[in-house]
């Protein structure tokens, strides 16, 4: 729960131009816990530059077979996050246009 709570305070550390404290106590939050932090969720963040990585500010991003690459402009580090493809069903009653379906 400590790290969702830290993480969620992440724009207001960017915001404040104090990224880089927010990069220090996430790898202190690590370090001193066993929890780990989500593939999809490491993706976005840049250890090495202490940045949040933005696509098309600071970083390139490409969908390749399944893979979400993620490269950093300024260290070139890449970080890759496997997406697995979930399929669903829907069913509606009646007919009704996309409109209305999404409106519920």
């Amino acid at each position: 729960m400590t790290l969702q709570y830290f993480c969620s305070l992440l724009v207001w550390y960017v915001e404040n131009g104090l990224s880089y404290l927010f990069f220090e106590k996430l790898q202190n939050i690590l370090v001193n816990t066993s929890v780990e932090m989500n593939p999809a969720d490491l993706c976005i963040l840049c250890f090495t530059c202490k940045k949040v990585n933005i696509p098309a500010v600071n970083c390139s991003a490409r969908y390749n077979h399944g893979k979400l690459i993620v490269v950093c402009y300024r260290c070139k580090k890449e970080s890759e996050f496997i997406s697995i493809p979930s399929y669903k069903s829907v069913y509606t009653k009646g007919t009704c246009d996309l409109d209305a379906f999404l409106l519920g």
